[in-house]
């Protein structure tokens, strides 16, 4: 019993064991911290692109990625509307839905043959229109 006290003593007395449960407690309080400014983070992300559906901003960021000009962008839009395409992203890989432009006006069928070269380029050449 007495070691036990002397222990305990020793331990409520000595002046490293403090610093140490000092420094214990102020690293727990900066992870809680840092978890916290994680978890603020993260839910601002969220709720910062919940505006846009996650296939739109898709869209966007292909139609950035090839450099598609402003009426590029908008005909792909017009056309996946017409084409009840629910997922405009698909025009970036599924080269039927242009092709089936090919056979529409003057301005509609040269917007699909520069598109479908731009987005595909000899993988579509080789098929006949």
């Amino acid at each position: 019993m007495d070691s036990f006290k002397a222990v305990s003593d020793y331990m409520l007395n000595s002046p490293t064991l403090k610093y140490d449960l000092m420094f214990i407690v102020v690293a727990i309080a900066g992870l809680c911290l840092v978890w916290a400014g994680i978890s603020l983070w993260d839910r601002f992300r969220a709720n910062s692109n919940s505006d846009k559906p996650l296939h739109v901003s898709l869209f966007v960021e292909l139609c950035q990625a090839h450099q598609l000009e402003e009426d590029e962008t908008l005909w792909l839009t017009s056309v996946a509307e017409r084409r009840h395409v629910d997922d405009p992203a698909r025009l970036f890989y599924k080269p039927l839905v242009l092709e089936s432009e090919l056979g529409a006006d003057g301005a509609n069928a040269l917007m699909a043959r520069t598109l479908l070269s731009k987005l595909f380029g000899s993988a579509t050449e080789s098929n006949p229109s």
